[in-house]
C-alpha cells in the first residue's frame, strides 16, 4: 500500500535507487506483479483493494534483491508488511 512504498523509499537512509531498480525490473520480468500494479492504479476505491496483491508485489521484490540486501532491509520490508 501507499504507506508501505512510502516507508521503503523515502524514508531517511532508505536504498531508493536500488529498490527502484529492482522494482522496475520486476514490472518488466513480472506479469502478474505488473497487473497488480495497474490494478491499484486504476482502482478508484481503496477499501475495496486486495492487499494480499501488494504483499505478492513486496514478496516477489525482496526474493529479487542480493542476500546481502535482503538481510539489511528485510526488517523494513516486514515492518512495511505490518502498516
Amino acid at each position: 500500500n501507499g504507506n508501505a512504498m512510502e516507508y521503503l523509499i523515502y524514508n531517511e537512509g532508505s536504498y531508493v535507487k536500488s529498490l527502484w531498480r529492482y522494482y522496475t525490473k520486476l514490472l518488466s520480468e513480472n506479469a502478474t506483479a505488473r497487473r497488480y500494479i495497474y490494478e491499484a492504479y486504476i482502482n478508484q476505491d481503496l477499501s475495496t483493494h486486495k492487499i494480499a496483491n501488494d504483499r505478492y508485489v513486496g514478496e516477489k521484490l525482496l526474493g529479487m534483491l542480493p542476500m546481502l540486501s535482503k538481510i539489511t532491509l528485510g526488517p523494513k520490508f516486514l515492518r512495511a508488511m505490518l502498516l
